[in-house]
C-alpha cells in the first residue's frame, strides 16, 4: 500500500495503513509467538502429535530440557549482548576537526551508556535475543518529554511547590540527557519490512486511563498554542480523551503515527486523539533482520519466510523431538525405580503387609511390575539429535563447552572463528541499526538546539557529552560490534608495535588498531608528563606554589638560581651539577645528538612503546 509519508493522517488514512501492516505481518507474528512460547517454555511439545492423532489423550507430561533456553542465551552472551563503539570519521582533515570527531564518539558513548541503565532491560541483549530468536529485531530512540521544558507556574500553585518543581528540574537538567532506547516486542511497531529506514511506524501499546488523559490534555494545549502562533503550515488537531467511563486504571490500546513530519495518536478501536507535526525531525524507529533472509523459489513475497530463517526457528523439529526423548526416557526411568509391588495370593492380606512394611511368605508370592527395556538404540538417538541440533545452529564451544575430539589450541581457534561467522551477518546487521539510533541522536540534538537556543545545545554525563557545534552540520556515525579474543588482540598489538618501530604507520593508527578512545588526548598527556617531570618545570612549580604560600623572600632567592641555571646552560658554559655545554636543543631525552628534547608523541611511542613510562629529561632542557 503506497503511502506518501509528508501526508497528514486522518483517521481514514491511520486505520487503512494499520490494517494494511496487520495483513503483512500477520503469518511471520504467528510464527514469532511461537518461537516466543519454546524460549519461555510455555509451549506444548505435543501440540503436533495430538493434532496428527485426536483420539490420544492429552495427558502428556509437557516437559523442557532447557534447551532452547541456553541455545539463545549462549549466542547471544558470546556474541551479540555487548555494547557499540561509535566511530565519527572526520568531516575535515584538519586537528580540530578530529578533535571534534573524538569528542562525538565519546559524547555518544556516554548517552547511550546512560540510555542503557535507564531502560527497563538491557538494549543491545534485548536486541540480540530477538535477532536470534525471530531473525528480526527493532529499536527506537525516544526524548523524555519532562525533561526538555523548564516547568511553569501553574494557576494556583503556591510558590513552594513550584520552586520544588523547578528544583527538580534543575537537578536533572545539569546531567541531561533526554534520550531513552525502546526495544519493541515483536509486532508492538509494524513498518514495512522491505525497507531498510522506513518512512512510516506504527507502534501500538496501552496507556492507563489516567495517563492517557493526562497526555491529550498536555497535546490539546501544545495544539492550541501552535495553531495560535504558526497558523495553518504548522496546524494540527486534538481532543481531550474522555475518562469518566473508564477506571483511571484500565488498560487502553492506542496506536501511533510516526513519520518525520508527522506525529498522531488513535484508539485502536477507532477515534483520533491528536495529529501534530513531528518537531523531531526523525521516524524514530528503525528495524533489522538477521541478515540470512530468503523467499523460496516459486513462492509470493512473504515476510514469515524471512523470520523462518532463523537458528531458532531451524532447530524448532530437532529441538521438539529432544524434549519429547527426554519425557520418554524419564518415564520409563521412574516406573523401573518405583516399580509396582504385587501379591499372588488374597489382595488384603497383601496389602497389610506393605502398609507394615514386613513382607511374608515365599518370595514366589510375590512380583514386581515388569518395565519395558530401553533399546541402546534410543541413546544413541539422543545423543544424534544433540549433533543435529549444534549442525544446525552452532559450535558448542560457544556455550564454554570443550570438544573432548579437539584439544589444540589451533583447532579450537577454527572452531570459534566457524561459530563467528554463523553470527556475523546479524552482528553486521546490529551494527547499522545501531548506526541509525546513533545518526538520530545528533539530529534530535540538532533539532532541540534550533528549537530552544543554547541551553538544549549538549547532552551527555559528565564531562562527555554530544555538543551540536561538534556535529559540523554531518549526522553520519557508525556502530561497531567487536567481540574481542584476547590471543587475537595480542597478535594484532604485537603486529601494530612492529609496524609502528619500522615506520610504516603512524601513531594514529596504531591506537585505532588498540582500539584507544581519544589518541589526541593520549598524546597530548604523553607530552605533559615529560614535560612535568623536567627537573627546571618541577622546580618553577615549586616556585610559584611558595609565592603562592607568601614564602616571596625564598621564592625569589630559589628563582634567581633558577634563572642563573638556565642562563649558564644558554651561554654554553657548565651549569652547577648539570651537564656539558650542549645546546638544549641538541640533546634527546636519550642523550642522542641532533634531535630537539621534546620529541613528538609519534615519537616516544615508537622508541618506547604504547604509554611509555617517559624518560627523565636533560637537564639541558631551557625552561
Amino acid at each position: 500500500m503506497p503511502i506518501d509519508p509528508r501526508q497528514k493522517p486522518d483517521e481514514d488514512i491511520f486505520r487503512d495503513y494499520s490494517e494494511y501492516m496487520d495483513d503483512v505481518w500477520r503469518e511471520a507474528l504467528e510464527d514469532m509467538k511461537i518461537l516466543s512460547s519454546h524460549y519461555t517454555q510455555t509451549a506444548d511439545i505435543w501440540d503436533d502429535y495430538y493434532r496428527r492423532n485426536p483420539d490420544v489423550p492429552r495427558n502428556r507430561p509437557n516437559y523442557h530440557s532447557g534447551l532452547e533456553v541456553s541455545l539463545v542465551d549462549n549466542a547471544v552472551d558470546a556474541h551479540l549482548a555487548f555494547e557499540p563503539r561509535f566511530v565519527r570519521p572526520p568531516v575535515g582533515g584538519s586537528q580540530a576537526s578530529k578533535d571534534r570527531a573524538n569528542r562525538l564518539e565519546k559524547g555518544l558513548h556516554s548517552v547511550f551508556q546512560d540510555a542503557f541503565a535507564a531502560a527497563p532491560n538491557f538494549a543491545t541483549k534485548e536486541n540480540g535475543k530477538q535477532m536470534v530468536l525471530h531473525n528480526y529485531t527493532q529499536l527506537g530512540v525516544l526524548l523524555d518529554h519532562e525533561s526538555l521544558q523548564r516547568p511553569q507556574k501553574k494557576t494556583g500553585e503556591d510558590k513552594e511547590d513550584f520552586d520544588w518543581r523547578e528544583w527538580e528540574w534543575m537537578s536533572r537538567r545539569n546531567t541531561w540527557n533526554p534520550i531513552r532506547l525502546v526495544v519493541p516486542a515483536p509486532g508492538e511497531v509494524l513498518m514495512a519490512p522491505t525497507e531498510k529506514t522506513p518512512p512510516v511506524a506504527i507502534w501500538r501499546r496501552t496507556m492507563k486511563a489516567y495517563d492517557l488523559h493526562a497526555h491529550s490534555e498536555t497535546k490539546l494545549n501544545q495544539t492550541t498554542a501552535r495553531n495560535r502562533a504558526y497558523g495553518s503550515s504548522r496546524a494540527g488537531a486534538a481532543i481531550s480523551f474522555d475518562m469518566r467511563d473508564y477506571d483511571p486504571y484500565d488498560d487502553i490500546e492506542v496506536e501511533e503515527w510516526w513519520t518525520a513530519r508527522w506525529h498522531a495518536m488513535r484508539l485502536k478501536d477507532g477515534g483520533m486523539i491528536y495529529v501534530e507535526p513531528n518537531g523531531w525531525g526523525i521516524q524514530p524507529f528503525a528495524h533489522a533482520f538477521g541478515g540470512s533472509a530468503i523467499t523460496p523459489a516459486g513462492e509470493e513475497f512473504n515476510v514469515k519466510w524471512w523470520v523462518r530463517q532463523g537458528i531458532m526457528y531451524r532447530a524448532l523439529p530437532t529441538l521438539t523431538m529432544h524434549n519429547q526423548a527426554a519425557v520418554g526416557h524419564h518415564a520409563l526411568l521412574m516406573r523401573a525405580a518405583y516399580a509396582r509391588l504385587g501379591y499372588r495370593h488374597d489382595t488384603g492380606e497383601g496389602a497389610e503387609q506393605l502398609t507394615g512394611q514386613i513382607l511374608q511368605g515365599e518370595e514366589s508370592d510375590w512380583w514386581i511390575e515388569k518395565v519395558p527395556q530401553l533399546p541402546g538404540q534410543s541413546f544413541q538417538h539422543k545423543a544424534e539429535l544433540a549433533n543435529t541440533i549444534e549442525r544446525t545452529t552452532y559450535s558448542r564451544m560457544v556455550a564454554g563447552h570443550g570438544v573432548p575430539e579437539i584439544d589444540t589450541a589451533t583447532g579450537m581457534i577454527i572452531l570459534s572463528e566457524n561459530s563467528n561467522r554463523t553470527f556475523r551477518a546479524a552482528i553486521m546487521e546490529m551494527e547499522h541499526l545501531y548506526s541509525i539510533a546513533g545518526s538520530n541522536i545528533l539530529k534530535l540534538l540538532y533539532r532541540l538546539n534550533k528549537e530552544y537556543g543554547e541551553d538544549y545545545s549538549k547532552v551527555g554525563i559528565g564531562e562527555n557529552v554530544v555538543n551540536v557545534r561538534d556535529m559540523e552540520d554531518s549526522f553520519y556515525v557508525e556502530a561497531k560490534f567487536e567481540q574481542i579474543d584476547a590471543v587475537v588482540a595480542q597478535q594484532e598489538a604485537q603486529m601494530a608495535m612492529s609496524e609502528l618501530e619500522r615506520g610504516l604507520i603512524d601513531t594514529e593508527t596504531y591506537y585505532k588498531i588498540r582500539r584507544y578512545e581519544d589518541p589526541t588526548t593520549i598524546k597530548k598527556g604523553i607530552l605533559k608528563d615529560m614535560i612535568y617531570k623536567d627537573p627546571d618545570v618541577l622546580e618553577q612549580g615549586v616556585i610559584n606554589a611558595l609565592r603562592e604560600e607568601g614564602f616571596n623572600e625564598m621564592a625569589e632567592r630559589r628563582q634567581g638560581v633558577l634563572d642563573q641555571r638556565i642562563m649558564m646552560r644558554q651561554s654554553g658554559m657548565p651549569a652547577e651539577g648539570g651537564g656539558g655545554g650542549e645546546s638544549p636543543m641538541a640533546l634527546s631525552p636519550s642523550g642522542a645528538p641532533g634531535q630537539p628534547f621534546v620529541d613528538s608523541p609519534d615519537a616516544i611511542v615508537r622508541q618506547r612503546g604504547p604509554n611509555p613510562e617517559p624518560p627523565m629529561p636533560n637537564t639541558a632542557f631551557g625552561g
